[in-house]
């Protein structure tokens, strides 16, 4: 039973169109001067659209093919990748003048005033919603798959009144902000570590009370390594039982710290 106020539809009854752009010859290099760019089908990840991840476009023949500008308040769909990222998108809030989409992602545009794109955008990553998109695909690759215009416009949407929509996306773009700004504090206190880490461990930097000069030794001479031997599948007394035993696999980024 909807909530009150809640309708069912079909998002095709939501979007105007899917618009693709064009593939063009571009370069992956910052250190070219050029005006016009073109977004990586990486630019979509998780819910999120990352403006920065473009290609540049520096012949004047391939410019004049750019097609679809990024434009604002807009949704950007991956609609060809591999089986784990198709159907990945990204809300739009600002126009990024002389950006274009490849042919390999779609900018979605409302067809009316009746949805608020900002709140579409999280429904669009929602993982129910990338489940129906990743489900739809399709593709005789293995490794890329791609979904049709048809299978996104037909998918079902529960819609809530517009001031509802309104006021989930601004609680969930709080929530977006507030997550951003943990994530920044959490760099920059691993940026601080990795420095302190570099001089306390070479001995530039002291800690008050000690003193006195650095000596070197040979690992040997402080410790030594021991390795330890992996039983036969065939042991039932390892496998199986009450005894614990450990691969290299179980250390893998659990017990080292990059710095």
């Amino acid at each position: 039973m909807l909530p009150e106020g809640w309708n069912d539809y079909r998002l095709k009854d939501l979007i105007k169109s899917l618009d693709a752009g064009v593939s063009v010859n571009s370069l992956d290099d910052s250190n070219v001067n050029s005006n016009h760019k073109i977004l990586k089908t990486s630019c979509v990840s998780a819910g999120v659209f990352d403006p920065t991840k473009i290609k540049l476009v520096t012949d004047p023949i391939e410019i004049a093919r750019l097609s679809e500008p990024v434009q604002r308040d807009s949704i950007i769909i991956s609609r060809m990748n591999t089986p784990v990222l198709v159907g990945a998108n990204g809300y739009v809030s600002e126009a990024i003048p002389n950006t274009y989409l490849p042919d390999r992602l779609w900018q979605v545009k409302p067809k009316h005033q009746a949805v608020h794109m900002h709140w579409l955008g999280f429904w669009f990553s929602l993982e129910h919603t990338r489940h129906l998109l990743r489900s739809n695909a399709t593709g005789t690759s293995g490794s890329m798959k791609n979904i049709t215009k048809s299978d996104v416009l037909n998918l079902p949407i529960v819609v809530p009144p517009l001031s509802e929509q309104k006021k989930i996306a601004q609680i969930l773009s709080t929530w977006d902000n507030a997550i951003s700004a943990t994530e920044r504090l959490l760099d920059n206190s691993q940026q601080r570590k990795k420095a302190l880490m570099q001089q306390l461990l070479t001995g530039k930097k002291r800690l008050p009370g000690f003193e006195g000069e650095w000596s070197y030794h040979l690992i040997k001479e402080i410790g030594k390594v021991v390795t330890g031997s992996t039983p036969s599948k065939d042991q039932d007394s390892y496998y199986g039982s009450s005894i614990s035993w450990a691969t290299a696999e179980d250390f893998v980024g659990k017990y080292v710290t990059n710095t």
